[in-house]
C-alpha cells in the first residue's frame, strides 16, 4: 500500500520505525532526555496533544512525566513562565485528575487564556 506515493519498501519501514517509536521514546527518557508532547502543525488535526501524552503513557513515561510534556516541563522548555505570580494566566483545570485517567485531557471544565475564561 502507498498512499502517499512512496515505494513498498519506504512504507515498510516507516511501519517498521512507528512500531518502535514507544520503546525509542522510553529508552530516551530513561537516559534523561526530555519528552515533550505536541503535534506537527500541518501535518494533522490541532487538539491532539491529548493523544500525544496517551502514546507517551503507552510509551512507559510515568503519569506525571507524560502530563508534564504537555504542560509545565513544556512551558519550561520554551522558557514560559509557569503558575508564578505576574505570569500570565493560562490554566486548563479538571475535575478529575488527568494523572489517574488521561481521557480527562480531553474534557477540560475550565479555560482561562489571558486571565480570561473561554470555557
Amino acid at each position: 500500500m502507498r498512499g502517499f506515493g512512496g515505494s513498498d519498501s519506504t512504507v515498510e519501514e516507516m511501519r517498521r520505525t512507528l512500531a518502535a517509536q514507544g520503546d525509542v521514546v522510553r529508552a530516551a527518557a530513561e537516559r534523561g532526555v526530555t519528552a515533550l508532547a505536541g503535534t506537527d502543525a500541518g501535518m494533522g488535526p490541532h487538539g491532539q496533544v491529548a493523544t500525544e501524552i496517551g502514546m507517551l503513557l503507552k510509551a512507559g513515561l510515568s503519569p506525571g512525566a507524560a502530563l508534564g510534556a504537555g504542560s509545565w516541563d513544556a512551558r519550561r522548555y520554551l522558557g514560559l513562565p509557569g503558575i508564578e505570580e505576574g505570569a500570565p494566566a493560562e490554566i486548563v483545570g479538571y475535575r478529575d485528575d488527568p494523572r489517574a485517567d488521561v481521557e480527562e485531557l480531553r474534557r477540560p471544565a475550565v479555560i482561562l487564556l489571558n486571565g480570561r475564561q473561554i470555557r
